[in-house]
């Protein structure tokens, strides 16, 4: 039987980027607000095509900076930052061992409460350093989106880097599948794109397949091949809130044939291998019973499995390959992310619930091993964080609903509790490391992230019951979740606070004006305020969210689920931060509910952050939020490690 190695590397690296280890000044004091607020250290992590560096985002004074590692700790390769100014880097990939290029953006100006970006690309050559800028596209109105009544911009995305081709990358230019030249900057036109593209999908040899798009104003996916002729041919239109979901994630081995994604058979995503030309499936790849699988998984530009998020393959090789992993990472849920194509080496992820992203490399051959690269939150490293586990609660109607349980360490019911809805809403919370969890656990509280009827993972009858129902029946599942908590002696009344960012956001601030009985206090960031406003957003830009265009069409009466048009009933102390260059909920939402809030005499702390957008992207911002929030909840509920 093969066995690994595990090596512990450590990086001179992770230094530079001021990660020294921070540990507790007692047993019993908890880590310093700093160890969660960081920016993660390994984001969008990349192994190079000889496996011999590592291309990463890493905190660099606050800001995400692309940082070129060592993979080994014997290799001479010194640690290498590619540096961007004030170009934020939105995606990077290699091309060949020594080459990384970027897409970058920068906002060039905003229309509404929209930004309109230009886009350029970065080549960085890890053996000269030197740093090439090239392919700027500045903002412009297109035809296409002259059609469909917006603004948009020529800014690209990448779709592709064709690693087969040594001379070109695969990008998208306004809907369209373009070629860019490396050498020279020319490009040529591809295939045309159909209205707004959301992907686009190559074979091995770099010839496009396949594509997708949304439909604007509506709530579809549109699926295409490329038939014969060279043309793109509608192949499925799949409706958000009804019939089956369909949605492409890649090429098959028989590169006319598809991998997607299908509920068709029980309501519950699998992966099939689908024949366009037949619009038929020839067979199912990988299920979960009961459950959604979603995330592709790709080694060498070969789509292997999904992933829910525990790794499902579609070969014996792959799973026989992930069995040893697991074996010797028993403690984490481990996921072969990235292969070299030579299969020697590969890039693997590990994490649990209690503990944060280590990525390792991993070496195949007689002898394989296992050398840790680095840890997301190297602070944290080696402590005992709260203990997690998915629970589940029975709705007022009966359907039951799954949450994630934290609990303090040590710590028996009733405590004071955080009930932190997530995002989306079109989305899940699961049982893996969430620092926002456990930074409240950390300070002695409880938390439950309720996955209400409207999450996605569950299939489509729970997904599209949420549907339109924001301050409805999604509202409901987290009060009954709170009320669970009371009931199983877990959290003690009076002494609950709702926080949430984003839709949770919203959903706190909707529970501060209603459900006092329930929270004592309620706290958001950048939350949504307004639904009408929402709904004539939609009608403007482009929006993912499937929830979101169904507001319009229930028939309900957008102010009478405001919190900012009923701001006069909020009955409790309110936190709200919001950064002041969001351009996904606009700050203006927080805006309006402080004005709100302040005309009917009800006080509220509201801080607004410079820029800082949507995501709590600057360590500094989520320092400054995550300590007023500590003393917030201390003010409003206790910590229980303070009794």
């Amino acid at each position: 039987m093969q066995v690994f190695t595990v090596k512990h590397v450590l990086l001179s690296c992770l230094l530079v980027a001021g990660t020294t280890s921070i540990l507790p000044a007692a047993a019993e004091a908890p880590p310093p607000i700093e160890a969660f607020t960081r920016l993660p250290n390994l984001y969008d992590a990349q192994l190079s095509p000889d496996g011999e560096r590592l291309a990463v985002l890493m905190p660099i004074d606050g800001k995400k900076t692309l940082v070129i590692l060592p993979t080994d700790k014997a290799s001479a390769i010194k640690p290498q930052v590619a540096g961007s100014g004030d170009w934020e880097i939105r995606s990077f990939f290699w091309k060949t061992p020594e080459e990384l290029y970027s897409v970058l953006s920068q906002t060039d100006r905003v229309v509404g409460t929209q930004p309109i970006p230009k886009s350029r690309m970065m080549h960085f050559n890890v053996i000269t350093q030197k740093i090439v800028l090239f392919w700027a596209t500045k903002a412009s109105k297109l035809e296409a989106a002259q059609r469909y009544n917006r603004e948009t911009y020529t800014g690209f995305t990448l779709r592709d880097p064709l690693p087969t081709d040594p001379d070109h990358l695969l990008v998208e230019v306004g809907g369209d599948a373009v070629k860019v030249d490396i050498h020279n900057e020319s490009s040529t036109i591809v295939q045309h794109g159909a209205g707004a593209m959301t992907g686009w999908f190559v074979d091995d040899q770099g010839t496009v397949r396949a594509a997708q798009a949304e439909g604007v104003g509506d709530d579809k996916l549109i699926s295409y091949s490329v038939d014969a002729g060279g043309q793109l041919a509608r192949i499925d239109t799949s409706h958000f809130a009804s019939g089956t979901r369909f949605e492409i994630i890649g090429v098959a081995k028989d590169p006319s044939h598809l991998v997607v994604l299908s509920d068709h058979e029980d309501g519950h995503l699998a992966a099939y291998e689908f024949d366009p030309a037949t619009r038929s499936y020839v067979q199912r790849l990988a299920a979960a019973p009961g459950h959604d699988v979603e995330d592709p998984i790709f080694w060498a530009g070969r789509l292997v499995g999904v992933s829910n998020p525990t790794p499902v393959y579609f070969d014996a090789e792959s799973k026989a390959l992930q069995s040893l992993i697991d074996k010797a990472l028993p403690d984490t849920r481990d996921v072969i992310v990235q292969m070299t194509a030579d299969h020697h080496f590969a890039l693997v992820r590990a994490d649990a619930a209690d503990k944060p992203t280590a990525l390792y490399r991993l070496t195949l051959g007689d002898k394989k091993k296992l050398d840790l690269i680095g840890a997301d939150y190297p602070e944290l490293e080696g402590l005992s964080l709260a203990p997690v586990k998915k629970v589940q609660y029975a709705a007022r109607d009966g359907q039951q609903i799954e949450a994630i349980l934290t609990l303090p360490a040590g710590q028996k019911g009733p405590l004071p509790f955080v009930v932190l809805p997530h995002g989306g809403p079109t989305a899940q919370d699961d049982d893996t490391f969430d620092y926002w969890a456990q930074f409240l656990a950390s300070r002695g509280y409880g938390v439950l992230q309720p996955n209400f009827r409207g999450s996605t993972g569950y299939g489509a009858a729970f997904q599209r019951a949420g549907y339109g129902q924001w301050g409805g029946l999604m509202q409901n599942d987290v009060d009954d979740g709170t009320k669970w908590l009371i009931d199983q002696h877990l959290a003690a009344s009076g002494r609950i606070c709702i926080v949430g960012g984003s839709y949770g956001g919203y959903v706190a601030l909707e529970a501060a004006t209603s459900r006092p009985d329930l929270y004592r206090c309620a706290a958001a960031w950048a939350p949504v305020t307004d639904v009408g406003d929402l709904i004539h957003r939609i009608n403007l830009f482009d929006y993912r969210d499937p929830n979101l265009p169904t507001l319009g069409k229930t028939g309900a009466n957008p102010d009478e689920i405001s919190p900012a048009r009923h701001a006069d009933k909020a009955a409790m102390p309110i936190l709200i931060g919001h950064g002041e260059e969001d351009y996904t909920v606009p700050v203006e939402h927080t805006r309006a509910m402080e004005a709100a809030l302040k005309k009917a005499g009800k006080p509220a702390e509201v801080v607004y952050y410079k820029g800082e957008n949507h995501y709590l992207s600057l360590a500094s911002t989520r320092k400054d939020f995550f300590a007023r929030l500590e003393a917030f909840l201390g003010r409003n509920i206790g910590s229980s490690a303070t009794q």
